[in-house]
């Protein structure tokens, strides 16, 4: 069995820079061999909480990219609610994807939370939300446009998640 263990955590750490390098060249149909593979691993609830962090917040964006909102809150939740304290940046990474989906789900992110993590792009966008004014929302994600783009690439660049 330990020898099985050895050999899953190996392809585990392959899967998910396989993973993470599809989610960068956006190529996320190639993605679903990796998730079907490790889904489907018999022992997987034995990897490292890191591993796992990491697969369920490359899973939850490939869910937000689908259009499975569900799976995607279902995933990124986990991975932010596990992620360690001390990893900011990682807990900034999921928030980016996660703030979204959790907005398009009915839930509004509190103030604190944005400034907290560095997110005050967020800020306009969850006030009009909460004002109920479209045109404000159209405006402020019109501004936001540039921040969603280069915010995205920056923590793709990075790759903010390690083990």
């Amino acid at each position: 069995m330990h020898m099985a263990l050895c050999f899953l955590v190996c392809y585990t750490s392959i899967v998910l820079h396989c993973s993470r390098s599809s989610l960068e060249i956006n190529k996320l149909h190639l993605c679903k061999p990796l998730i079907r593979a490790i889904d489907s691993a018999p022992i997987k609830d034995q990897f490292k909480l890191a591993h796992l962090v990491t697969y369920r917040y490359f899973v939850g964006r490939k869910a937000m990219f689908d259009s499975d909102f569900k799976a995607a809150d279902d995933y990124l939740s986990f991975a932010f609610e596990r992620c360690s304290v001390s990893c900011s940046k990682n807990k900034r990474a999921i928030l980016i994807y996660l703030i979204p989906v959790k907005m398009l789900l009915g839930y509004i992110p509190k103030e604190d939370l944005l400034h907290k993590y560095n997110l005050n792009q967020f800020v306009d966008v969850v006030k009009s939300v909460r004002m109920g004014n479209l045109a404000l929302l159209n405006e402020t994600l019109e501004r936001q446009q540039v921040f969603r783009q280069s915010d995205i690439n920056e923590t793709s660049a990075h790759n903010v998640f390690t083990f």
